[in-house]
C-alpha cells in the first residue's frame, strides 16, 4: 500500500506527469541526434555526419552518452576519478628492430626486457656460431632476452639470390620456357607464375637451416619476414624488361605450359569469389588481353594480383614457417603487410595495388593471407596520396559491390593530414580485428617506422619537430591488442633518441594495458573522415575500461568527470559514459586524452 506523506495524491500525479513529459523530451532529443554517444558497437564513437546518400542532419549542441541502466548516474564517474590506478606494466610489450637499424652501442642503452634484434643471416654462417658467438652484424642470439630471441632469415628466402644482385636467376619462381620441345625453344628466365621448384627446394633448404639451429641448442621465439614481391603484373613487366623479353613472350609461354589449364580454372574461381560476373570477367581467352591488365582499373589484373599474392603467402608458410614451427611449436611468426581486411566497404582503406588485399579471395584452402601465427600490418603514418591528386583505387568489382565515391578514400581539406593518416590506419587495423567470414583473425604484430621517416605524416613538416602525432598513433594502436612492435628505423638513429622515444611511448601504453589478452579490444567500429570528428579506441583492463580520445578538430575540455569535450562550433560530446580523464605525468602527447571508466 502506498502512503503519501505531506503530498496529496493529486499533487503527486501532477509531479509524475511533468516528469514523464521531460523524459519524453529527452528521448526525442536522443532520437534526433546523429549519434547517441555510444557508437555503433557500444564504442563511444559519434556519427556526426551521414553518407552522401542521405540528407545531412543538424547536430545538437550537446551529445551526451546515456548512463548505463544498472548504475546511478555519476557513481561510475566518481569511482573512476577516485579509485583508478594504472596497473603499472603488468607486462611489457616487446619491440623488435632490425640488425642494420640500430647503431653499435645504442642497443645497450635500451631496456633488455623490451628490445631485441632478430638475427639476419642464417645461411652464411654456422648455426652454432649464430647462437653462441654472433657476428659483426649482431651480438650472439643467445644473449638476447629469453622470450625475445628472433630470426629474420633473409638469405634463406631465395634459391639462388633475388635476381637483382648479379645472380643468374630469380629466387622463387619456376623457369618459363617459350615454345618448349621445338627448334625455337628458349628460356625466359625464372619468371613463371608457378613456384613448384621453390616449394620443393626452398623447403629442403629451410629444413636444413632449422635443423642446424635446433641441434646447436638454439632457442627461437620469433620468426619475422619482410617479403614484398607478390608477382603482380607490375613486377612481371618490370622483370621482363630487365631480362630483355616482352609481355607477349610471357603470355605465349604461360599458355603453352601444361599447368596453365589448372591455373586458368583457379583464376576463374577467384574472380567469382570476389563477386565478379564471370561471364564478363574470366580468363578463358588465354591471356589475350593481358597488355590491358596493368592499367590500374582492370578487374583481371586485380584478380591476378590477389591470387598470386595468396599463392606466395601459402608458399612462404610451407617453405619457411612449417620447418621452424615443427621444431619450435611456440614460435611467433609474421610477415610484413600480411593481414586480413574487414568487410567491404566499411573497412576498405586506400592501399597500393601490391599491398595487402581489401577483399580477400576466398577460394577454399587455396587462399591464405596471414603468414605464421600473427597478422602484421604497417602503420607508417601515410595516406597513400600522391600529392594533391586523388587516390587511384583498384576497385574489386564493377557493380558488385558498388564502387565507392572517392571521398571514401581521399580525405577532405578541413582535417589535418595527420588525422587523416590515423583514420586510414584505424580502418586497416580494426578491419584486421573484425576479419571476414571464413577467415581466421590471428592476433596483431604492428610495423612502425622511425619517427623521422620521410614519407610519414606523423611528424608535421616545417618548424621544430613535433612527435605528438607519432605518439598519438601508437596510443591508439596499442589499444587494439598489439602483441609485438616491429620497429623499422629508416634513418638509423645515431644517438638512440628515436628508440628511447618509442620506448617511452610503449611504456605509457603498457602502464594501462601491458600484458593483457589481445582479445580485450573494446572498439572495432569503422571510422571515416567525412563523419567522425574524433577518434576513440579502447581496451578492457580488469575491472576498468581504458580509452584514448583524439579530437580531429579544434576544441577544448569542458569537464574531466564525466569527460566532456567542446568543439569550436559549440558542439559538445561525452564519449564514454561514466568516463573520467586520467592525466599522465610527462605524457608523450597532449593532443588526446586518456579516459578510464568502470568495466560495464
Amino acid at each position: 500500500m502506498l502512503v503519501f506523506s505531506g503530498m496529496s495524491y493529486r499533487r503527486f500525479t501532477l509531479v509524475v506527469l511533468v516528469a514523464l513529459l521531460f523524459a519524453a523530451c529527452d528521448r526525442g532529443t536522443e532520437v534526433d541526434a546523429p549519434g547517441d554517444g555510444v557508437g555503433r558497437d557500444g564504442s563511444g564513437e559519434q556519427e556526426l555526419a551521414v553518407s552522401s546518400a542521405e540528407p545531412p542532419r543538424a547536430a545538437p549542441d550537446s551529445i551526451v552518452a546515456p548512463p548505463v541502466a544498472s548504475k546511478q548516474q555519476g557513481s561510475g564517474v566518481n569511482r573512476a576519478r577516485e579509485h583508478y590506478q594504472p596497473a603499472g606494466q603488468v607486462g611489457k610489450t616487446p619491440i623488435l628492430s632490425w640488425v642494420n637499424s640500430i647503431q653499435s652501442g645504442i642497443l645497450e642503452q635500451l631496456p633488455d626486457e623490451r628490445w631485441s634484434v632478430p638475427y639476419l643471416w642464417l645461411d652464411r654462417e654456422r648455426a652454432a656460431d649464430v647462437w653462441q658467438r654472433g657476428s659483426r652484424y649482431s651480438r650472439p642470439l643467445r644473449d638476447n632476452p629469453v622470450g625475445l630471441r628472433g630470426i629474420r632469415p633473409y638469405d634463406t628466402y631465395w634459391l639462388k639470390g633475388d635476381g637483382r644482385s648479379g645472380e643468374s636467376r630469380w629466387g622463387f619462381r619456376d623457369e618459363l620456357i617459350l615454345s618448349p620441345g621445338t627448334a625455337s625453344e628458349r628460356s625466359l628466365g625464372y619468371i613463371a607464375p608457378w613456384f613448384d621448384e621453390w616449394r620443393a627446394e626452398g623447403r629442403a633448404k629451410q629444413e636444413r637451416v632449422a635443423s642446424e639451429m635446433f641441434s646447436a641448442g638454439g632457442q627461437i621465439d620469433y620468426l619475422i619476414l619482410d617479403w614484398e614481391d607478390y608477382n603482380t603484373l607490375y613486377t612481371i613487366e618490370r622483370d621482363l624488361r630487365i631480362l630483355g623479353h616482352t609481355l607477349d613472350d610471357f603470355r605465349r609461354a604461360v599458355v603453352q605450359d601444361p599447368r596453365w589449364p589448372s591455373l586458368r580454372r583457379r583464376l576463374n574461381r577467384a574472380a567469382a569469389a570476389a563477386g565478379y560476373d564471370t561471364t564478363v570477367v574470366n580468363f578463358d581467352a588465354d591471356l589475350a588481353d593481358i597488355a590491358d591488365w596493368n592499367s590500374g582499373h582492370s578487374p583481371k589484373g586485380w584478380v591476378w594480383g590477389r591470387y598470386m599474392h595468396s599463392q606466395i603467402v601459402d608458399a612462404l608458410n610451407h617453405i619457411i614457417y612449417e620447418p621452424w614451427a615443427a621444431r619450435y611449436p611456440n614460435i611467433k611468426a609474421s610477415d610484413y603487410q600480411k593481414y586480413v581486411s574487414g568487410p567491404w566497404p566499411d573497412y576498405a582503406h586506400a592501399t597500393w595495388s601490391v599491398d595487402s588485399p581489401t577483399v580477400p579471395l576466398q577460394v577454399g584452402t587455396e587462399t591464405t593471407w596471414v603468414f605464421g601465427t600473427h597478422q602484421a600490418p604497417e602503420a607508417y603514418g601515410r595516406t597513400e596520396l600522391d600529392g594533391d591528386r586523388p587516390m587511384q583505387i583498384h576497385l574489386p568489382a564493377q557493380d558488385n559491390p558498388p564502387q565507392l565515391p572517392l571521398s571514401k578514400w581521399n580525405p577532405p581539406t578541413n582535417i589535418s593530414s595527420q588525422y587523416a593518416a590515423l583514420i586510414r590506419t584505424l580502418r586497416k587495423v580494426r578491419g584486421a580485428i573484425v576479419g571476414r567470414p571464413g577467415l581466421e583473425t590471428p592476433p596483431l604484430m604492428m610495423w612502425i617506422a622511425g619517427d623521422q621517416y620521410d614519407q610519414s605524416l606523423w611528424v608535421p613538416a616545417g618548424g621544430a619537430p613535433d612527435y605528438q602525432w607519432f605518439a598519438e598513433g601508437m596510443f591508439h594502436l596499442g589499444l587494439h591488442g598489439v602483441t609485438t612492435w616491429l620497429y623499422w628505423n629508416t634513418h638509423r638513429s645515431v644517438d638512440g633518441t628515436g628508440e628511447l622515444r618509442v620506448t617511452q611511448i610503449v611504456d605509457e601504453i603498457d602502464q594501462f594495458v601491458g600484458g593483457l589478452s589481445p582479445d580485450s579490444v573494446l572498439v572495432t567500429s569503422t571510422v571515416d573522415w567525412d563523419r567522425d570528428r574524433y577518434l576513440l579506441s579502447g581496451r578492457a583492463a580488469g575491472e576498468w575500461d581504458i580509452y584514448r580520445f583524439t579530437p580531429g578538430q579544434e576544441g577544448s575540455v569542458v569537464a574531466s568527470a564525466p569527460f566532456r569535450f567542446r568543439f569550436a562550433d559549440g558542439q559538445e560530446v561525452v564519449p564514454v559514459p561514466d568516463g573520467a580523464r586520467f592525466e599522465v605525468a610527462n605524457t608523450m602527447s597532449g593532443l588526446g586524452h586518456w579516459i578510464v571508466a568502470p568495466r560495464r
